[in-house]
């Protein structure tokens, strides 16, 4: 604490978000707010405690901070550039495995978020692309025409676009006609869409 200790009280701001950075924090007691602008508004996104670590992007890749931090209660860190977490490290090689375990896990988790916006956002261009052949003259055509357009266009298995074209037969909102699907209840098959 004599060497890297630093105090912030509650409410104090400990770094905002696209500062210079050169230096990650340490927890040694007390909370941190980390908390990024969305949509003009400051959002929390992470509530650390004793132990957890912050602010290491700077000092690894040495890029601008991401987020702002922010001392939920009187709060105690250890603060490291990049020489003092070497000599750290090289003190005890147990806290580098500490460091590359949380980053893991926090890599882990943001993988999984984009995996779900990316089903998210394929969903959404399937309905949209769903509703464009509906609106054909000639109509949506067969089962197997609809999931080789769908999947050739969207890059999306065809086992999810028969998933949701059964779905919607089975609602009721298509109909599957001598092979063909049709539109059966248009009311349905936009209220459906709007529910995506």
């Amino acid at each position: 604490m004599q060497k890297y200790g630093r105090v912030f009280e509650p409410g104090e701001v400990i770094f905002e978000e696209n500062d210079d950075g050169d230096h990650m924090f340490i927890i040694q007691d007390g909370q941190v707010m980390i908390s990024r602008t969305i949509n003009g508004q400051d959002t929390p996104v992470a509530l650390l405690e004793k132990g957890e670590f912050f602010g290491e992007m700077a000092i690894v890749n040495r890029i601008r901070r991401t987020a702002r931090a922010r001392a939920h209660a009187r709060t105690q860190l250890l603060a490291f550039d990049r020489v003092g977490l070497e000599q750290l490290v090289e003190k005890n090689p147990k806290i580098a495995l500490s460091i590359i375990d949380r980053l893991c896990r926090r890599l882990g988790s943001a993988n999984a978020q984009i995996r779900q916006m990316a089903q998210h956002s394929s969903r959404h261009s399937l309905w949209v692309a769903l509703q464009v052949l509906a609106q054909k003259d000639e109509g949506m055509g067969t089962l197997h025409q609809i999931q080789e357009e769908l999947g050739m266009t969207l890059q999306c298995p065809q086992a999810e676009v028969e998933a949701l074209v059964t779905s919607l037969i089975d609602q009721g909102a298509l109909v599957l006609d001598a092979d063909r699907v049709t539109v059966r209840d248009w009311t349905l098959f936009l209220k459906l869409a709007e529910a995506r």
